[in-house]
């Protein structure tokens, strides 16, 4: 009886050689008749190589590789090529059986990494045969091929028609169900994008919303020690209420939030020359003292020339605002303007230090007077130019300092003032500190800036990521009312006893206690899973392609 494998069935009088899964472009590597066979159930390691390799090429030729290695034997004589074909085949099976299910899987994405770039070629095709016009399934292949589709339906249709074709054709050269292949590769190519995507939804559920200056923002705000919520660091509206109303709710204070603004204070109030969380009247006083005390000693038995520059900043100011003040003002202004141009061109640094002194103190003096204080600016900052050039590189870097602190500390007790009920607990709001900055930028004389570059980073950083969401206290209060009276049914005492009691404070309160964990927190903020959505077109394809494989297609 003869079969398909009667030429491995050993003839009367010949010795049967152990068999090594080895074969076709491997067959040198084969043990022949004499040599000695490996251990069974072992195998040397080129047999192993030309295991994996035989596997790849079958992946890659989408299983025809049998049939062309067998047509390749035939072509060279001695084996009909059926007999070649079926002997390969059993090899390649063999091969198969050999790997394991993760090993099938690796080396069937290399095996199919070249039909997936395929799509890119066959798009350049495209494109050239249409002369870089009419949109073509090449050229649409080819954007699938370099960067992935911006949706994921898209992303499944492409993977659907790619991995099926290539279903489609295995099938057909197996002499299978063409159907059956297909509808296999459809389900491959469509299911990865989809599995990829809701894997990384469930690893980053929060879905990051931020614009790129809002997210070098953040970037900014993590290098000085700042470690944003969830809400803070996707800028997701829905997470920036739910943590906004958990803060509300018993377990609120475990919220990082109150310890982030008061180091994001203590940074900005830094900048402003003040040791404290808080800008308490009391603290904003004691930075203007010790702000005026480093000029008194920076500038003690120097001499301070009121040169051209002086001269030229005091008639920019004279003219800009003199005649644009109140009538009620106009003569304290044009009083300081007519002192200041009396003064010698070589005044003493004590001198220097009182004019200059002098003039903040009128500044805060008339806070609820903008027109006044621009004008009275423009006037001190032409004595701190004097100043600044009048001393040693040394001297000039220290008072240059306490200017930028005098400048930053002006604009919080600027918005302080305007806070109302705020003022009294020392937090500053940050969103508008951050405008009155950019509506100063450039109004003082010669376009000085209205805040170190540090103070403006850091005052952009409060008002992006500490802005509180618009609420009326309507569901805190719901709340409230529902505990006290009843309303939460098996969540209030009246209704469920103490139990229910328990249950209802107890629910925020392990909700504050898990979502504020600092893990919880670090998983939620990042982005590492969404990346999954982003996995380019031609290793979903060459995944795919490895699913055939795998499957046997």
């Amino acid at each position: 009886m003869s079969g398909m494998f009667d030429d491995l069935i050993p003839q009367q009088g010949q010795q049967q050689q152990p068999q090594t899964g080895g074969g076709g472009m491997f067959a040198d590597l084969i043990p022949s008749g004499g040599a000695a066979a490996q251990p069974q159930g072992q195998k040397s390691y080129a047999q192993l190589a030309a295991d994996r390799l035989r596997y790849i090429n079958d992946v890659m030729t989408l299983g025809a590789w049998d049939r062309l290695v067998g047509a390749g034997r035939a072509a060279a004589g001695g084996t009909p090529y059926q007999q070649a074909y079926q002997q390969e085949a059993a090899q390649t099976r063999a091969a198969r059986e050999s790997l394991s299910i993760p090993e099938q899987i690796g080396y069937g994405v290399v095996g199919g990494a070249p039909l997936a770039a395929a799509g890119g070629a066959l798009g350049l095709i495209g494109r050239a045969a249409t002369g870089g016009g009419a949109t073509t399934a090449g050229t649409a292949l080819q954007r699938a091929a370099t960067t992935a589709a911006p949706t994921l339906g898209q992303r499944a249709a492409i993977g659907a028609a790619e991995v099926g074709l290539q279903g489609a054709t295995e099938a057909a050269i197996k002499g299978e169900d063409i159907g059956t292949g297909a509808a296999t590769g459809m389900a491959l190519g469509a299911g990865l994008p989809v599995a990829l995507s809701a894997l990384g939804r469930v690893a980053s559920p929060i879905r990051n919303q931020l614009t790129e200056p809002q997210k070098q923002l953040a970037k900014e705000a993590e290098k000085r020690g700042i470690q944003l919520t969830p809400a803070q660091a996707t800028g997701s509206k829905a997470a920036q209420f739910f943590e906004s109303q958990l803060r509300d709710l018993p377990g609120g204070g475990m919220s990082p939030r109150l310890q982030q603004q008061e180091q994001l204070q203590r940074m900005a109030l830094r900048e402003a020359g003040v040791d404290s969380p808080y800008a308490t009247a009391d603290a904003i006083e004691t930075g203007f003292r010790n702000i005026g005390q480093t000029f008194e000693q920076s500038l003690q038995g120097r001499n301070i020339r009121l040169g051209e520059d002086f001269e030229q900043i005091i008639s920019a100011a004279s003219n800009r605002y003199s005649n644009r003040l109140e009538a009620n003002v106009k003569d304290i202004f044009d009083r300081l303007v007519t002192q200041l141009r009396n003064e010698p061109k070589t005044i003493s640094g004590i001198r220097a230090n009182n004019i200059r002194s002098d003039i903040a103190s009128l500044e805060r003096e008339y806070k609820n007077n903008p027109s006044l204080r621009r004008a009275l600016g423009s006037l001190r900052e032409a004595v701190d130019v004097s100043i600044s050039q009048s001393l040693p590189k040394d001297v000039s870097a220290q008072i240059n300092r306490a200017r930028e602190q005098y400048k930053n500390l002006y604009r919080i007790d600027d918005v302080m003032s305007r806070a109302g009920p705020q003022a009294e607990s020392g937090m500053i709001p940050f969103v508008q500190l951050n405008n009155l900055i950019k509506q100063k930028q450039g109004s003082i004389s010669r376009g000085v800036n209205a805040a170190s570059p540090e103070f403006q980073k850091l005052s952009q950083i409060g008002a992006t990521f500490f802005r509180e969401p618009p609420s009326s206290g309507t569901s805190q209060r719901n709340y409230m009312t529902a505990l006290l009276t009843g309303g939460l049914g098996a969540g209030s005492f009246m209704a469920g006893g103490l139990p229910g009691l328990a249950a209802a404070i107890g629910t925020p309160l392990a909700t504050n206690l898990v979502y504020n964990r600092p893990l919880v927190q670090r998983m939620l903020a990042q982005q590492r899973g969404r990346a999954l959505e982003r996995t380019p077109q031609q290793l979903l394809t060459s995944a795919g392609t490895a699913g055939l494989g795998l499957l046997g297609q």
